[in-house]
C-alpha cells in the first residue's frame, strides 16, 4: 500500500509506514533490514527505528492513526487504522483524478 501524501512523513518515515501496513507484527529487526538491507555490521543503531517510530506518532496524531507497540517486539497498525490510511489514500486518488 502507498503512503498518502498528507501524513507528510519523510522518505524513511514512509518506508517504515509502508512496511507497517503489509505486515502483521514485523519486529524492529525486520523493519531495520527493510530499511538497510545491507551487512548487518554496517546498519545505524536499531534505536533508528525508536525515534523514527516516535517521530511518525507526532504526525499521524491529527489523523487518529496509531502505531502501536507490541512489546519486546515491534510494532504494528491495527486494521481499524489500516482502513483510516485506504481511506485517506482513496479520497488523495478521488482529487487527483
Amino acid at each position: 500500500m502507498t503512503v498518502p501524501y498528507q501524513l507528510r512523513l519523510s522518505r524513511q518515515q514512509e518506508k517504515i509506514f509502508a512496511f507497517l501496513l503489509a505486515q502483521s507484527k514485523p519486529s524492529r529487526d525486520q523493519i531495520m533490514n527493510h530499511l538497510h538491507p545491507i551487512i548487518v555490521e554496517l546498519q545505524p543503531d536499531i534505536k533508528l527505528i525508536d525515534v523514527q517510530i516516535c517521530k511518525m506518532r507526532r504526525k499521524l496524531e491529527r489523523f487518529d492513526i496509531t502505531i502501536c507497540t507490541y512489546h519486546g517486539r515491534g510494532y504494528y497498525i491495527s486494521p481499524e487504522d489500516k482502513a483510516k490510511v485506504a481511506a485517506l489514500l482513496a479520497a488523495e486518488t478521488t482529487v487527483a483524478a
